[in-house]
């Protein structure tokens, strides 16, 4: 199983909820120092937090549902 960083833990939780156990491989790794600029608002911390209140939904979704 190949897939971004963010998106692995819940395509694996789909895959194990089958009975199967893929190897893992995540890509687009960011390897990023925080800075106190990490705690100002920006449009693109907007998306990243969209991206991650998204992928946590999902992965909530596969435990309850799938």
């Amino acid at each position: 199983l190949i897939t971004s960083e963010i998106h692995i833990r819940r395509a694996l939780s789909a895959f194990k909820r089958y009975g199967l156990t893929p190897d893992t491989y995540s890509v687009n790794k960011k390897d990023e120092s925080v800075s106190w600029e990490f705690f100002l608002p920006s449009l693109s911390g907007a998306s990243q937090v969209k991206g991650c209140l998204y992928e946590i939904v999902g992965y909530m979704w596969y435990r309850i549902y799938v």
